[in-house]
């Protein structure tokens, strides 16, 4: 096996702990936005759930838009 280096959210060591990966908080840093991107058209059916994901998530702030 190799070795890497990533910078993850600190979640991802809760989420994807596994033997022989170590997580290593590196302080005190600003907070920084994470995003999800894709090739345009594609339709793989990750893409999908994510597209089907953020459609959800904005009808839902338009109906508590309209609540208001």
């Amino acid at each position: 096996m190799g070795r890497g280096l990533s910078i993850v959210p600190e979640s991802a060591s809760r989420y994807f702990a596994r033997p022989g990966i170590h997580f290593t908080p590196i302080g005190a840093l600003p907070l920084c936005e994470v995003a999800v991107v894709w090739r345009v058209g594609s339709t793989a059916a990750a893409v999908n759930f994510a597209r089907t994901a953020v459609r959800i998530v904005k009808e839902g702030d338009k109906q508590t838009r309209a609540r208001r």
